[in-house]
């Protein structure tokens, strides 16, 4: 039986990326069990991984089943900001501490050629830019769904593989002239965790929050420039107009992120005013965004989110790079598209927000319905391989 390869990054625990192959796999359970019957479905990131404790599927290591070049196999890569990502970027990712991610970026930094080649080595000798793989590999094909990033300037090797490949949606539109230059029939898709407005978590959705007031989700990546006190001061005073309390939500857990990091030291400052979630786990976070009033963060999936629960999303962010092209492609409405940056995130117009709920809830399921269509696209190719 021909292998079905979902391939994300999904052996760190960030929860945008462990969701993005749980979404696509139930869809097609739900909705294309013919195709799936096909193929042996595999999980894989670059590492061998089990996060099922935090409701996550476990991964193999790609290098460990992918296939010999151009056998019956086929790779979905399941989204993410993964164009142009090196394997140099994604080692560091993979640190065990914050101090090793310290150490691994100094190394890279003093001699970027030899971190490379030791990344590579330690990644089982995959190829460059690992999430955009060499098409030639995978007879059954490479798909790419809502993938996300830029393509670089000397990007003639990953243009090849994309131009190659047999599916090509992306989630914004910063790569979109190039790909269509080498005459690829790109798409553009939101990402698949849309999907959770059309019901494929309910089982992950009724976690006990521990909270009857109402709350609203703060959530940021661990940032030496940002003061835990200042931050504190600000969401105070949210809280004190909103009437809510603020549950401090990890999304990020991998070296770099280590959201738990500071919002555990803002949680010191808060006392009372907040809640935090120590479980970390898919069922924590999606019963926490599903049961809050808005949500304010530096994450896009948190955003992603927001938006397939219908409730407001305030973001924040000294660079907006992946977020803001994300926004700019899937807002219905410009209140939202709004970038505050760390000192002016306490001024977040909740109240008019709160306001244009009916709007977020009919984007919702429309966002879904786009989401859906890309992933039937993709099974029909599938099965008629």
């Amino acid at each position: 039986m021909a292998k079905l390869i979902l391939f994300g990054a999904y052996d760190r625990f960030n929860y945008g990326d462990m969701l993005m192959p749980m979404v696509i796999h139930r869809y097609f359970e739900r909705y294309h069990d013919d195709m799936l019957a096909k193929y042996d479905v595999r999980f894989a990131s670059l590492t061998k991984s089990d996060m099922r404790d935090r409701d996550c599927l476990p991964s193999e290591a790609i290098m460990d089943i992918v296939p010999q070049e151009g056998d019956d196999s086929a790779v979905i890569v399941c989204g993410g900001e993964v164009i142009a990502t090196s394997e140099s970027a994604l080692f560091l990712h993979n640190a065990s501490s914050r101090e090793e991610a310290i150490d691994m970026r100094a190394q890279a930094k003093s001699d970027p050629d030899a971190f490379a080649s030791h990344a590579r080595k330690e990644l089982g000798g995959i190829w460059s830019c690992p999430y955009v793989p060499p098409p030639e590999m995978f007879g059954n094909g490479v798909y790419f769904v809502a993938a996300g990033g830029k393509i670089p300037k000397r990007g003639e090797e990953m243009t090849r593989r994309l131009a190659g490949a047999t599916h090509v949606s992306i989630r914004d539109r910063r790569a979109l002239e190039p790909i269509r230059a080498t005459g690829q029939d790109v798409r553009l898709a939101p990402c698949a965790v849309s999907l959770i407005a059309d019901g494929l978590f309910s089982d992950l959705e009724n976690h006990d929050v521990g909270c009857d007031a109402p709350y609203f989700v703060f959530q940021c990546v661990n940032d030496d420039n940002m003061s835990p006190e200042a931050v504190a001061t600000q969401l105070r005073r949210i809280c004190q107009t909103s009437g809510c309390k603020v549950y401090l939500t990890p999304l990020g857990y991998a070296a770099d992120h280590d959201d738990q990091l500071i919002l555990g030291k803002i949680a010191d400052e808060l006392g009372d005013l907040a809640l935090i979630d120590k479980v970390g786990s898919l069922s924590s976070i999606l019963s926490i965004f599903k049961g809050a009033s808005f949500y304010i963060g530096t994450s896009l999936h948190g955003t992603i989110t927001s938006m397939a629960y219908g409730i407001p999303y305030f973001n924040f962010k000294q660079r907006i790079g992946k977020l803001g092209a994300y926004l700019n492609s899937w807002t219905n409405d410009p209140f939202f598209e709004r970038v505050y940056t760390p000192t002016n995130m306490g001024k977040t117009p909740w109240p008019q927000g709160l306001a244009r709920r009916r709007s977020l809830s009919a984007n919702a399921p429309r966002l879904a319905k786009r989401a859906a269509e890309n992933l039937d696209v993709i099974a029909a190719k599938l099965r008629d391989r």
